[in-house]
């Protein structure tokens, strides 16, 4: 059979509460520091006061489903992985905070995620934002390769801080379509390095529908590194594009930068306008 475990009493976590498996429905109130862990079942936080404010320690996701319906997260560590997290309120790394977040990672919902200044994202393998989410601090691509999605209209990506993508020869991409975006604004850096061939823009395959990519900043193309910026919805950058000289110390080929609009979009006008500037040391 189905079974729904409901807890509707004052739950105080000063340890570690772990969500193991089946349904479970949290929808009295929860107070304390300790850790939220989750290793499977389908799990909802439906506190009687909305918008309730948790502060735990560290949150640890690796398995199963987590609906904090409309409760705000801060944390200083979020690990997740092989899970889904979604609410409609806020999640907040604040500075010195880190969000690891691995392969099979979901973060879907309406509310904001925010890296704080002075604060550490880190996404590798496959991620899945589907949510607004917002870059102060710095976004790094884990130690092996790594695609983020950003697949609905929902997912809003706005880089105010910097991203360092790329790893070694490991790949790293950062796919806008189905009417997602990514904002590098104006304060935003995005840092291409290593050597494998990264991207950023349209994910070229499925009948997609388009998203938006848009660089309000500063893009840098580092030596020895290869960067494919598709164009996609009706857009203008402002921003700047730089790749790097070749150095030789370490031997590195100078940065590339490749231009692209993909032939998958579906038919329609795409007008797509870089009106900053465009700085090549390397090859454009």
């Amino acid at each position: 059979g189905t079974y729904t475990y409901t807890y509707s009493g004052a739950i105080t976590n000063n340890g570690t509460l772990n969500f193991v498996s089946g349904s479970n429905s949290l929808t009295g109130s929860m107070s304390g520091t300790g850790t939220i862990g989750m290793t499977g079942g389908t799990n909802s936080l439906a506190f009687a006061v909305a918008g309730t404010n948790l502060t735990p320690s560290a949150m640890t996701l690796t398995g199963g489903t987590l609906n904090a319906g409309s409760a705000n997260i801060s944390t200083l560590g979020w690990t997740q992985s092989n899970s889904t997290f979604t609410n409609s309120g806020t999640v907040t790394i604040p500075a010195t905070g880190v969000m690891n977040l691995g392969n099979g990672s979901t973060l879907a919902g309406t509310g904001l995620v925010t890296i704080a200044a002075s604060a550490t994202a880190n996404f590798t393998n496959n991620v899945n934002i589907s949510r607004p989410f917002t870059n102060s601090g710095t976004v790094n691509q884990g130690a092996t390769w790594t695609d983020l999605y950003l697949n609905s209209a929902t997912g809003t990506f706005t880089n105010n801080g910097t991203i360092n993508l790329g790893n070694a020869a490991n790949v790293g991409n950062l796919y806008v379509y189905n009417g997602a975006s990514f904002t590098n604004a104006a304060t935003g850096i995005v840092n291409d390095i290593g050597t494998g061939v990264n991207s950023i823009g349209y994910l070229q395959c499925c009948s997609n529908t388009a998203g938006t990519a848009i660089n309000n900043g500063a893009v840098n193309v580092a030596a020895g590194a290869n960067l494919t910026w598709y164009g996609n919805n009706t857009a203008t950058n402002t921003g700047s594009f730089t790749t790097a000289a070749a150095t030789t110390v370490p031997v590195a080929a100078g940065g590339i930068l490749n231009i692209a609009q993909t032939a998958y979009l579906p038919a329609g006008t795409y007008t797509y306008t870089y009106s900053g500037a465009i700085t090549n040391n390397g090859t454009l």
